[in-house]
């Protein structure tokens, strides 16, 4: 693992001496290496002393060194984490996670970070395991209870849309139904950010409420739907970084607005 900036090598060091980071950080100071990438920040005027900076981003690559995902935002104060990317990639993150069992189904739930700062992207995770002959029904379907991932509305989150797997369509004769299910073991994810104002920039725990919604069947039976209340509890992490000493900050261009 690597980061690259357009801080100065002097920079760098000081930023990593102070916090003790470890990873290894590149200077470009000139952005060549940004530009070439095709990254550079264009919500950034040519004026501002922070242009050059590039969109945030990270990418994952293989052992060959071959690229195999992406993750951009379009604000510098937006940001995925590792644990996000564990999560959306490989499954795992390591962090707690709750499990609730009902006649249907087990329910494990979590967030792919249990600590986060203001800002950073993170995922929460439902991961469903369906007893054999049964199933739930899938977004789409007609006439039935489609499994839904609600969130409460929260002051300082912004949610994005649901994420579900592919659906598998199920035949029912008997009823002269095709109809889109999901059984064994299924994945449903949810996006959200923690706003970044300043409300939101020292420690602080924030609890995300939420249910799961579905209707399950089996060989011979409809049940009646179904709702599971969620939580998920999120520790948000002081935020409050010194800048580097005056001497060794970039210098603004003529007519810049720090």
């Amino acid at each position: 693992m690597a980061v690259i900036t357009y801080d100065s090598p002097a920079v760098i060091r000081n930023f990593t001496d102070r916090l003790g980071i470890g990873v290894p950080i590149l200077s470009d100071t000139d952005s060549k290496i940004i530009r070439e990438f095709g990254i550079i920040n264009t919500n950034i005027p040519p004026a501002s002393f922070q242009y050059g900076i590039p969109f945030p981003g990270t990418y994952t690559l293989d052992t060959n060194g071959v690229v195999t995902a992406k993750y951009f935002e379009d604000t510098y104060k937006e940001r995925v984490t590792p644990n996000f990317i564990l999560s959306t990639q490989f499954g795992e993150s390591g962090v707690h996670k709750s499990q609730v069992r009902t006649d249907h189904l087990t329910l494990t739930s979590y967030v792919s970070d249990e600590k986060l700062f203001a800002g950073n992207r993170v995922s929460l995770v439902l991961d469903i395991e369906l007893p054999a002959k049964m199933h739930l029904y899938a977004p789409g379907v007609k006439g039935y209870k489609p499994v839904v991932f609600q969130l409460d509305q929260h002051p300082n989150a912004r949610f994005f849309d649901a994420s579900f797997p592919k659906a598998v369509i199920m035949n029912l004769p008997a009823i002269k139904e095709t109809v889109p299910v999901y059984s064994g073991k299924v994945r449903i994810t949810r996006d959200i950010i923690l706003g970044t104002d300043e409300n939101m920039r020292k420690e602080s725990n924030v609890e995300i409420m939420g249910s799961f919604e579905y209707q399950a069947c089996d060989d011979e039976i409809c049940y009646l739907q179904a709702k599971v209340p969620l939580k998920f509890s999120i520790a948000v992490q002081n935020q409050d970084i010194p800048r580097v000493p005056q001497d060794l900050r970039r210098a603004a261009p003529a007519g810049a607005v720090r």
